[in-house]
């Protein structure tokens, strides 16, 4: 609950994904409802998600195998991320299957590319080739949104073969920079250190979590809540160049 509710923090207060969306809002108002209906939308849908899985397990009834209890936890697959598809393609009536692919396919187009294209090209192409006309940032805009693209793809390609599940690692790998980029938001808010106390505290928020994912067995829920905390922490015992000058 803890972890969940700094990841959601994270994703829904300070990710570009998200931000976007908000931002083509006309009023601060209508951000907030945004928010708001997001975050109910997103209840209902993991609602239905845990539904669905019940239902799956109720169909394909593992519990039935023998050596169950001692066997991986998506027996009879050997992954989770199989049970859904192999339901789709082999139990599921031909014109509902493609409905279903194609919302997959739907899905699968998502917008964070862009998302990354537009924070590639404002927050680090633009601040070092500056003096060019839109066209120039178009073009390179374009070109960071398909390279975006192909490094997703082959991400893909190269998790083919986990057991682990692919939303389990999506958002444990997502909590490695969610965690310290929302501690540097709270740094905003609290109007704590500056630009160079945020650097500071998000370079230990990473460090921190990198060791924590790799010297421990916390679970990945709380590397947002390590790495932001961390991040807020560090970066407020660090005060503004100007003050430590005066």
């Amino acid at each position: 609950m803890i972890g969940g509710a700094f990841l959601n923090m994270s994703t829904h207060g300070t990710d570009q994904y998200m931000v976007q969306r908000y931002l083509c809002t006309t009023s601060a108002r209508k951000a907030q409802v945004a928010l708001l209906v997001s975050g109910l939308v997103i209840l209902m849908q993991f609602i239905g998600f845990l539904f669905i899985g019940v239902l799956l397990f109720a169909y394909y009834q593992p519990s039935k195998l023998a050596g169950y209890a001692m066997g991986p936890a998506a027996a009879p697959f050997r992954s989770t991320d199989e049970v859904f598809p192999d339901f789709i393609i082999h139990h599921m009536p031909i014109g509902l299957a493609g409905l279903l692919v194609a919302a997959v396919l739907a899905a699968a187009t998502s917008p964070s590319v862009n998302s990354i294209a537009a924070t590639a090209l404002s927050d680090l192409y633009q601040p070092l080739v500056r003096a060019r006309g839109d066209a120039h940032y178009l073009r390179v805009s374009r070109l960071l949104t398909i390279a975006a693209g192909v490094a997703q793809i082959g991400v893909a390609l190269s998790l083919r073969a986990q057991t682990r599940s692919a939303v389990d690692t999506a958002l444990s790998v997502a909590s490695f920079i969610n965690g310290p980029i929302l501690g540097v938001f709270l740094l905003g808010s609290a109007k704590r250190g500056g630009p160079r106390a945020a650097l500071a505290g998000m370079a230990a928020g990473i460090a921190i979590i990198m060791a924590v994912r790799f010297g421990t067995n916390v679970a990945w829920p709380w590397y947002t809540v390590i790495g932001s905390l961390t991040t807020f922490a560090v970066g407020a015992m660090i005060p503004e160049r100007e003050h430590a000058e005066a």
